[in-house]
């Protein structure tokens, strides 16, 4: 009868009072993508070609926290646009294939042929897919949008465009 009441007594204990579960480690990966942008008041119409290298950690079941330095120029004239933002994505879901939406916020740089350069706040919005999610190796298809904080001459300078990346 008393082991009775010892075992009551035990699965009656708050959860409060109980030991925590042990915490999952987060996943930590890295990333580097490729892909074409087209810019907005840079005063310029050549294509920039745009890479990015990113820390990804996953904060919870469906979201991500990213630290990226990213930058997108031409050969042709001398614009640029380079920025290094911290943001966060969701996931909609943890299969194979998952769209993703995301912000991110930092500084930036921008600079078109024959405008000054400007540096300030940068943002930036993304939307895409991440594939293969179960492996060691993903990848993940960006469209993207960021923006300067900083009128130059021509407006509110920002890039626009698509990006592969590789995660491992």
């Amino acid at each position: 009868m008393i082991q009775f009441l010892i075992l009551a007594l035990i699965s009656l204990t708050p959860s409060w009072a109980q030991e925590p579960p042990e915490a999952t480690p987060s996943l930590k990966r890295w990333s580097f993508g490729i892909g074409p942008y087209g810019s907005v008041n840079l005063n310029s119409e050549e294509v920039l070609y745009g890479f990015s290298a990113s820390r990804h950690w996953s904060s919870a079941e469906y979201a991500e926290i990213e630290a990226r330095l990213a930058g997108a120029l031409t050969f042709e004239d001398s614009s640029n646009f380079f920025s290094g933002t911290l943001g966060g994505s969701y996931l909609h879901h943890q299969k194979n294939f998952t769209p993703l939406v995301g912000a991110g916020f930092g500084l930036g740089l921008a600079h078109g042929p024959s405008l000054k350069a400007k540096f300030g706040f940068s943002g930036r919005a993304f939307l895409g897919a991440r594939l293969f999610q179960g492996s060691e190796v993903q990848m993940q298809i960006l469209l993207e949008y960021q923006t300067l904080f900083a009128k130059n001459s021509e407006g509110v300078p920002g890039i626009f465009g698509g990006q592969l990346s590789i995660l491992f």
